[in-house]
């Protein structure tokens, strides 16, 4: 910025000089030449700020993302749950009624009844939990959009069909889009552009000044310029430079390093996927059908007094169970 300057010299002495006889008034502009491309360095370096704030507000958006997801999944989840508890509660039920005619009819003793009746309460119970749990999990999706009071009754989701885990490579491809790893490359630009603004100050810059001075003694104007330019900048300058470069280094470190833990981390949760995927499908294909065809029969098989109480009400867990898992 340019500069207005105001001196008066030789003023209110003693002698010659007293009052306002002797004295010198200047009126100067003054200015400083920035020499080696200061100003360009510098308009770079907020330039490359900006960009870290928007990576920086691309990672809170994709965290954000990531919460609702969460958030979303465990309503789907407490969703199911109840449904399982409410078959739960009816096989329960079921349990009751048929061993009822069996102890009025003296084929079976009064506490397996009792037995029954203590399993439909804890079945009831559970069933009461679970829609706690769901109501809770709705509040805090509510949450998502600064509400305390949902205003939806239900998530839609096709939460047990399961498709492929997809390939490894293509998911490690895109990684570098990730804007926690694009923050990096910000962050470096940042770093590039301070570098380059600290090898500009080893030039020195140039500060001029003009104006005019009115010597009052001999009632005479004239004109007075000065230059100056600092010495040893380049020296001074070296620190900085030195520092800059580190940092340079120090933030492709960090960089490599997180994005070889993100890497490893991709890679376990891949094979947690496709672990997951494989239990799914066995689950659904094989066992919950065989598991259901099993309680059914045991169920009548208990009706008829082939097997025992026990038996009944294993088949019935191992059902769940599964279900469950």
């Amino acid at each position: 910025a340019f500069t207005v300057g105001a001196e008066l010299e030789d003023a209110l002495g003693t002698g010659d000089i007293k009052d306002f006889t002797g004295a010198e008034a200047t009126l100067r502009l003054s200015n400083v030449i920035e020499m080696g491309g200061k100003r360009e360095a510098r308009v770079g370096v907020i330039s490359r700020r900006i960009d870290v704030l928007n990576a920086e507000q691309r990672v809170v958006e994709l965290d954000l993302l990531a919460e609702v997801v969460r958030r979303f999944i465990d309503v789907a989840t407490a969703q199911e749950q109840i449904n399982l508890q409410s078959q739960s509660t009816a096989i329960a039920e079921q349990t009751v009624n048929a061993i009822q005619p069996l102890v009025t009819a003296g084929q079976a003793p009064q506490l397996e009844l009792g037995r029954a009746n203590a399993a439909l309460l804890r079945a009831q119970v559970a069933e009461q939990a679970a829609t706690a749990r769901l109501e809770s999990a709705r509040i805090r999706l509510a949450n998502m959009w600064a509400s305390n009071s949902p205003q939806f009754d239900s998530v839609t989701s096709d939460f047990l069909t399961v498709g492929q885990a997809g390939s490894i490579e293509s998911t490690l491809t895109e990684l570098g889009s990730n804007p926690d790893i694009e923050m990096f490359a910000a962050e470096s630009r940042l770093l590039e552009a301070e570098l380059r603004l600290a090898q500009t100050r080893q030039q020195s810059d140039i500060t001029w000044s003009a104006g005019i001075r009115h010597l009052k003694e001999i009632d005479d104007t004239g004109l007075a310029f000065e230059v100056s330019v600092p010495l040893f900048s380049n020296a001074r300058a070296t620190g900085a430079t030195r520092s800059a470069r580190a940092n340079l280094q120090e933030v492709e470190i960090r960089r490599l390093t997180i994005l070889n833990a993100i890497q490893g981390e991709i890679r376990s949760l891949h094979q947690a996927l496709q672990q997951a995927i494989t239990e799914v499908n066995t689950l659904q294909q094989q066992v919950i059908p065989v598991l259901q065809q099993v309680q059914q029969q045991t169920q009548v098989a208990y009706g008829a007094g082939n097997y025992s109480y026990v038996e009944l009400i294993s088949a019935q867990r191992e059902f769940l169970d599964a279900q469950l898992a």
